[in-house]
């Protein structure tokens, strides 16, 4: 609705606001569905939130989904959906894959075919992709909302925008590409492995299960956690050049969305452009970098007597090639996914210094489904404070002054990724189980 207010209403408020009115009267039936799900929350489903309130919902939530995939992980062995009869992990594996998932980190300290159940990989992997991305992503609209209104000290309800964020967005995204890996030659299935005799005479038994929902969901949702343990690179996650650059495509979507959605919400589209463009502008001289790298033969096998015309393949799959692996190498950098089409340990070193480069700037290129937009804002706000502190005027982002507790609070959120790097590294230079299992060279 359009608030009554002293001077003229903008514009595009207006237009905006009798969008969203027709949309409502068009698609009631969202509404019917939406109240559904909501009704178990009663009042506290539809009514607006502060931050503070905000944020414990969030917070609540994916307490709840660690709880919850931590369960799941812990008693697989006498779950069902586990055709090959795998004992749950042991409690320290579980806490920290329940953990990584449920922060969208997606760490993976384990054989993901081998050591997880089919009903742990759908109902428990990819359930805390799913509530962590979209926890973000309102999270992310939540902090836009309070740069954009004046006044208003509420943000919205978290519930409800979990819940559009899941079946409007997500939900139906995640079922098309599902449908685009199966076309392609992905697996879906709830059988765990086809066992089959090779040319050679050989028995072998190749993992299988409901892949194609799970990588739909990895990729809308940026997270590198995949079915496979060998991930993108595995034949029935990416068969193809097509569903490589599909991948892509995908990964950078959602991100790439909602830099454009908050130029919409500020009411000028100049604002997410000039974000966008930005993150496009780096993505692009590092992919070309990283790919020049690629191209070039590995000093070290040419003289092997191997052909250097098709560049660095080492730790690459033949079908997708050096360029196809840059480009993939440097959206799950950018992008903070963590998933890869060939290995970083095998990069010539200008190739994986690029791709650690962009995986030390902190979500900033295009980042994942949601982090992308506050660490870029958070920048922004950074830059136009010094800028006017240059200039001796007050600073203003989007005509909203910039006084010290703001810049305090926004240089604690850019800094504390770098402070949580370097004390954990720190850990792990002087803890002998750190040093211990290192493989030579900086790791």
């Amino acid at each position: 609705n359009i608030c009554k207010t002293t001077g003229p209403v903008p514009e595009a408020a207006r237009t905006r606001a009798l969008t969203e009115e027709e949309l409502a009267a068009r698609l009631a039936w969202m509404r019917r569905v939406e109240a559904a799900v909501l009704k178990p929350f009663g009042e506290a489903g539809r009514r607006p939130m502060t931050w503070h309130e905000y944020s414990l919902s969030l917070i609540a939530l994916t307490i709840a989904g660690t709880i919850f995939a931590y369960a799941v992980l812990r008693l697989q062995g006498v779950l069902p959906g586990n055709p090959l009869g795998l004992p749950g992990l042991s409690p320290a594996l579980a806490f920290n894959a329940a953990i990584s998932f449920s922060t969208n980190t997606t760490w993976q300290a384990f054989g993901c075919e081998s050591a997880l159940s089919l009903l742990s990989q759908a109902a428990g992997m990819t359930v805390l992709a799913f509530l962590s991305s979209a926890i973000g992503i309102v999270a992310a609209f939540a902090f836009a909302r309070g740069l954009v209104q004046s006044r208003s000290p509420f943000l919205g309800n978290a519930w409800e925008d979990l819940v559009r964020c899941i079946f409007w967005l997500m939900l139906p995204l995640a079922f098309a590409l599902a449908l685009l890996f199966v076309s392609q030659g992905g697996v879906q299935s709830w059988q765990a492995v086809i066992p089959l005799q090779t040319l050679e005479g050989a028995a072998q038994r190749i993992a299988t299960g409901p892949m194609a929902s799970q990588e739909a969901v990895r990729l809308l949702t940026v997270t590198g956690g995949s079915f496979f343990s060998a991930n993108a690179a595995h034949p029935f996650t990416t068969p193809s050049a097509f569903m490589c650059i599909a991948q892509v495509i995908v990964t950078l979507l959602m991100s790439s969305s909602i830099v454009f959605a908050y130029g919409r919400m500020t009411g000028n589209l100049r604002e997410g452009f000039s974000i966008l463009l930005g993150m496009a502008a780096v993505f692009a001289a590092a992919f070309l970098a990283i790919a020049w790298s690629e191209g070039q033969a590995n000093p070290l096998v040419v003289v092997q007597g191997v052909s250097p015309e098709l560049g660095n393949m080492e730790g690459k799959e033949l079908r997708l090639g050096a360029l196809l692996t840059s480009l993939f190498s440097t959206t799950s950098a950018a992008s903070s996914a963590g998933a890869s089409a060939g290995s970083y340990d095998s990069m010539l070193p200008m190739g994986g210094g690029i791709v650690l480069w962009l995986i030390e700037l902190g979500d900033v290129i295009f980042g994942g489904a949601r982090s992308g937009l506050y660490t870029m804002l958070g920048l922004a706000i950074v830059a136009v404070f010094v800028l006017g502190m240059l200039i001796g005027r007050t600073p203003r982002y989007i005509g909203k002054k910039i006084d010290a507790y703001d810049i305090k609070m926004v240089c604690v959120a850019l800094l504390m990724p770098a402070i949580c790097t370097l004390i954990g590294t720190a850990v792990a230079c002087l803890a002998p189980v750190g040093t211990g299992s290192a493989a030579m060279g900086p790791h």
